[in-house]
């Protein structure tokens, strides 16, 4: 199981039963596939910007995955902020949910990445999922 950890925003490995708790690195929005061995997470980069990053095997060292988010121009008021990363089922993509301060409001969009760090698709919306057959699902909102 792996999950948030102290204010310094560490990252923690544990045992089911919670027993075995040993920090790894620093980083935040950690999220585990379900079908890999593989956590993601969003590693500093600067003040409130980060890459989404791959823990590896010892957990001691990561890999990036994607550009700085504060290179990713937005309309807003802040720079680009990533909150979390999910590797796709068949681990060749990673979505990301990321936001940008928009004069006191914030926008959330859904960019998709491949492995290399290319964007390949970028969607206004927020909470992106892959279905068991690689399917990108995401919430969005609709003025009625």
């Amino acid at each position: 199981m792996t999950g948030s950890g102290s204010a310094k925003g560490a990252l923690f490995a544990s045992t089911c039963r919670g027993v075995d708790v040993k920090p790894f690195i620093e980083g935040r929005g950690a999220t585990r596939s379900r079908t890999s061995s593989d956590t993601l997470f969003v590693e500093d980069c600067g003040l409130y910007a980060g890459y989404i990053a791959r823990a590896d095997a010892s957990g001691l060292g990561s890999e990036p995955l994607s550009v700085c988010s504060a290179e990713i121009p937005n309309d807003g008021i802040s720079d680009t902020e990533f909150l979390y990363g999910v590797l796709s089922p068949d681990g060749t993509r990673i979505a990301v949910e990321s936001r940008h301060n928009n004069a006191g409001s914030y926008t959330h969009s859904v960019i998709v990445y491949d492995l290399e760090g290319n964007q390949i698709i970028r969607h206004w919306g927020f909470t992106p999922a892959w279905t068991p057959d690689g399917q990108l699902v995401y919430g969005t909102t609709v003025e009625i």
